[in-house]
């Protein structure tokens, strides 16, 4: 109804738009204002439109993590497995990508390889020029990735690391 809207001590209103969770990119959209003013029979109305365009900022979503055993031992040139590593992302638009990232520190030179095992479809990379990877997942020369994933992601597995 009209009288919604109408304040007679301030004529500002205000919109608010809000997008949708996890929504990030450019909304381009119209604002239209439309004024009637009847006195008696005689009716006035006038129409003014503008376009509004808001670009919403991606702002990356806090990860889940979980590892069953952080600490592990290993028989001389055997495997290590980190079993029941766990890593979830909640992104309804698509534009995050999760990696999991191995940090060997200074063991790095001991390492041959580093591989990710799970039944779910997950991409596995093992150095920086895989090419695939933004360079600013790498902090250092001793990370490697083992997973990436993008959207609504849920990877469940194991690391490998081979010396």
């Amino acid at each position: 109804p009209r009288s919604v809207y109408r304040n007679v001590e301030n004529t500002n209103l205000h919109v608010q738009l809000t997008p949708s969770p996890y929504f990030s990119g450019s909304i381009d959209c119209s604002l239209v204002a439309h004024s009637i003013d009847r006195i008696g029979l005689l009716v006035s109305e006038d129409t003014y439109e503008t376009a509004v365009s808001a670009t919403v900022v991606a702002e990356a979503t806090v990860p889940l993590v979980s590892i069953a055993t952080t600490s592990f031992t290993a028989v001389e040139n055997g495997v290590i497995v980190c079993d029941s590593v766990a890593a979830s992302l909640v992104d309804t638009d698509g534009s995050e990508m999760l990696f999991l990232v191995v940090d060997l520190g200074s063991y790095e030179q001991y390492v041959t390889s580093v591989m990710w095992r799970s039944d779910a479809t997950v991409a596995a990379f093992s150095t920086r020029a895989d090419g695939l990877i933004p360079s600013m997942v790498y902090g250092s020369t001793s990370q490697r990735i083992v997973a990436a994933g993008a959207g609504r992601v849920n990877m469940r597995g194991s690391v490998e690391i081979k010396p």
